[in-house]
Formats: structure tokens, sequence, C-alpha cells
């Protein structure tokens, strides 16, 4: 039990870590081929100077949450692939 506690907390950190380069990746290569469109978006000046939104946009997890819930559910999410596996075998 105790080998499948340690591949589970494994396969968890990898999955996160790969989400989080993956994210951060594509951020980046959204952000080197940006090109802003200076035509179009002097047309969005005259709605930013006029118009208001009022409101709050919040994350039910913050990232630290997310990070904790996403690794024990893929903690358990491993054991109970494993638990099948088990079993078919």
């Amino acid at each position: 039990m105790k080998r499948t506690i340690k591949q589970s907390l494994i396969f968890s950190f990898v999955v996160n870590v790969l989400y989080l380069v993956c994210t951060i990746g594509y951020g980046f290569i959204k952000t080197i081929y940006y090109v802003p469109d200076v035509v179009d978006g002097y047309q969005d000046v005259e709605y930013l100077q006029n118009e208001i939104s009022f409101g709050v946009i919040s994350s039910p997890l913050t990232p630290i949450q997310f990070g904790i819930v996403s690794f024990l559910i893929m903690s358990v999410l491993f054991i109970l692939i494993k638990i099948v596996i088990v079993k078919i075998r």
C-alpha cells in the first residue's frame, strides 16, 4: 500500500508540473506571436471611454488551493486506476 501511495504522489506531481509547464509555454508562445491591431483597436477606444462595467471577477479557488485540490484528485485517480487494473488481471 505504501508503494501505491508513493506512486500516486509521484504521478500527481508529474501531471501538475506538466500542466504548469504547458500553461506557461502556451502563454509564452502567445506573447511572442502577439501583434496588436492598431486600426481596429482605435474603434474600441470610444467604447472603453464611455462604457463602465461593474462587478467582481474572482476564482472560486486560489492558485494554491487549485494546486492542492488537483494534486489530491490526481493521487486518488491514480490509486483507483491501479485498483481497477489489478482486479482485471
